[in-house]
């Protein structure tokens, strides 16, 4: 009968091969748990009835560190608070395989930055840490999908995990001067903001989504207004649009007044006085004609819309397409919230 004889020996600096006997951790069920590293693995067989020995081929076994990630889950939304400034806080606990403090201890945690935020001092450290910001961004692409790794570099390991940031979407902590709720300051940011517009007026209500001003055709303002039900719903016939969709909408409607009256009658040279429009809907006869409505009616298409406002209708719904603002909504509740 034959019995072998295992002998591991630790790989050491030189490759030099030492005895070892496994002394790393008490016995686990199926054998010894031992401290990552490379190791030599050989063993001798005895024949116990001619007494002869024989060695086995060398071989090299590598023990393995493992680390993961415990917090936050993979995709874990995290919004700043509706205080001012807003606070942000991202737990996270990590666990090594084998476990044991003195890798837990050797943790080393980053995250990708939020440019324009104030992150906490901290040496991010450690099996359990947390990311602490103050102040809400300046810009909307900081929101989002951000990285966090920990890695314990000395083994060459690590673990990483995205998590999405968003903001509080009535909040007004964003870092503008003009106490605009965040959704009016970052969305503005977007696909979906138009310029030159500002933040509420004096004829805002609870329907309206905006508005221009003008003054007949002598003159206007220079800007138009976005009221707060632009980041609500609106709907026009059996098509409806919510928060950024709506925002967009609306913008590129009061853009389209804005941008016609100027075009049309504003500046120092018009290209048309009122007397290029008889029926007083603020389109001249001339672009009437040519858009096949009738320069002599003001409710050419429906008796309750006035020409001017059908045509934002029209520009709006065949310029905006719904959706195409979602992936840069990080507004809590939005589109990705």
């Amino acid at each position: 009968m034959q019995s072998p004889r295992i002998h591991p020996r630790k790989a050491t600096a030189g490759h030099e091969k030492t005895r070892m006997m496994n002394t790393a951790s008490p016995r686990q069920p199926g054998g010894y748990r031992v401290a990552p590293g490379d190791y030599y693995l050989s063993y001798t067989v005895h024949d116990v009835r001619t007494g002869d020995e024989s060695q086995s081929p060398e071989l090299t076994v590598h023990v393995k560190l493992d680390i993961n990630i415990t917090v936050p889950s993979a995709d874990a939304k995290y919004t700043y608070s509706d205080a001012s400034p807003g606070l942000l806080t991202i737990a996270c606990q990590a666990a090594t395989d084998p476990a044991a403090p003195a890798y837990e201890d050797k943790i080393q945690w980053s995250m990708t930055e939020i440019i324009g935020s104030d992150i906490k001092a901290d040496d991010h450290k450690g099996y359990q840490t947390s990311f602490e910001y103050q102040r809400l961004p300046a810009l909307n692409d900081q929101f989002g999908e951000k990285l966090i790794i920990a890695a314990i570099p000395e083994y060459g390991v690590a673990d990483t995990v995205k998590v999405k940031i968003f903001y509080p979407k009535n909040a007004t902590n964003n870092p503008g001067n003009n106490n605009e709720p965040n959704w009016y300051y970052y969305w503005k940011q977007t696909i979906a903001g138009k310029d030159p517009s500002i933040y509420g007026g004096g004829d805002c209500s609870d329907t309206t989504n905006g508005y221009f001003v003008h003054w007949q055709y002598e003159s206007a303002e220079t800007y138009f207004h976005i009221c707060d039900n632009a980041a609500n719903f609106s709907c026009f016939k059996d098509e409806c649009f919510y928060g950024i969709d709506n925002f967009g909408k609306t913008s590129l409607h009061e853009y389209f007044h804005y941008q016609s009256w100027w075009l049309f009658y504003g500046g120092p040279s018009p290209k048309y006085t009122s007397a290029d429009d008889p029926d007083r809907d603020y389109i001249p006869t001339e672009v009437e004609i040519a858009h096949h409505s009738d320069p002599n009616s003001a409710n050419t298409f429906y008796p309750n819309i006035n020409d001017w406002e059908l045509y934002a209708i029209r520009y709006s719904l065949d310029t905006w397409v719904i959706g195409s603002a979602d992936l840069v909504d990080w507004a809590n509740p939005g589109h990705q919230y």
